[in-house]
């Protein structure tokens, strides 16, 4: 063919091919999708019924109860108990310390459920 013999002729070809694949990629989505188009309405409408609860708040009176944890390093600020993952990150485990004496520091709970507390920790600058 002397269409190939020319660049132009090779970039018309090439753009061509793309657009012809392209429209047959969105034509065959909107076939797929055409029997599923009230889904997303439905599910919307029963998600809107959907009451979100707050999470639950397990109390301690003292550290020691904290030995049912796993074993690794955990903050108390303000009471609430933080899992410290790489002391640069800590996820919130819903448990609060009773114990007015215990309302920051950091707890230590080693392999065998030995709890350490340090008071004189008050967090990462």
């Amino acid at each position: 063919m002397k269409l190939f013999k020319f660049k132009n002729g090779k970039g018309i070809v090439s753009i061509s091919t793309i657009v012809i694949v392209l429209l047959a990629m969105l034509f065959t989505a909107m076939w797929y999708n055409r029997n599923y188009s009230s889904l997303t309405g439905n599910a919307v409408y029963a998600e809107g019924n959907f009451v979100f609860s707050r999470p639950v708040i397990s109390y301690v009176n003292d550290i020691n109860e904290l030995k049912i944890l796993n074993e690794g390093w955990y903050e108390i600020r303000h009471g609430y108990v933080f899992y410290l993952e790489h002391f640069d990150n800590s996820i919130p485990l819903y448990i609060k310390v009773l114990n007015l004496n215990q309302q920051d520091g950091i707890v230590v709970v080693d392999a065998d459920g030995t709890v350490s507390f340090d008071e004189s920790f008050r967090g990462l600058p």
